[in-house]
């Protein structure tokens, strides 16, 4: 499993990064607090708070996927 503090997206980032996961043939996640949605769900990602951390939970051992494919997206 991989979790990565995502930074705040405007919209287009948001769609970009949804597109994104939509292609992910493993379980990916956006935890925020006690909520958990999956990221492949863009109406999910829409019920988050903008402005608090969100962090990407990605059910995958291989860190250098995530980090090739979301880098944009990662809070640094």
């Amino acid at each position: 499993m991989v979790e990565k503090v995502l930074k705040n997206m405007n919209m287009k980032e948001i769609e970009e990064f949804n597109n994104i996961c939509t292609k992910c043939n493993f379980e990916i996640n956006l935890k925020q607090d006690r909520c958990l949605v999956n990221a492949k769900s863009i109406m999910g990602i829409f019920y988050l708070d903008k402005n608090k951390k969100i962090k990407l939970v990605a059910e995958i051992d291989d860190e250098d996927y995530i980090n090739k494919n979301f880098s944009r997206f990662i809070d640094k």
